[in-house]
């Protein structure tokens, strides 16, 4: 975590920014999604990639490194593309 996160507010923030990404999508439960949960999560990370909406601007303000590079954005897409793929 970075300094800034053990200061309250900030500390909250960054807990409940945290949690909430990783009920939306957490990779480690990624096995007991069903294929209609796999496609609709998948259809989502091509969705918010492709339009450059992740990762989110107010992350990469402070995490400049964090932006992803036109390779980066192909790569995921290609990935997503090819586990679609999979699923069906």
């Amino acid at each position: 975590m970075p300094w800034y996160a053990n200061f309250a507010p900030i500390n909250w923030f960054i807990y409940k920014h945290v949690n909430d990404g990783r009920k939306e999508l957490n990779f480690s439960n990624w096995n007991t999604l069903n294929k209609v949960e796999k496609v609709e999560k998948l259809d989502d990370i091509l969705t918010m990639v492709s339009g450059e909406e992740m990762p989110l601007k107010k992350y990469t303000l402070l995490h400049p490194k964090a932006k992803l590079s036109k390779e980066d954005r192909e790569a995921i897409i290609n990935w997503a593309d090819k586990s679609l793929d999979s699923i069906y």
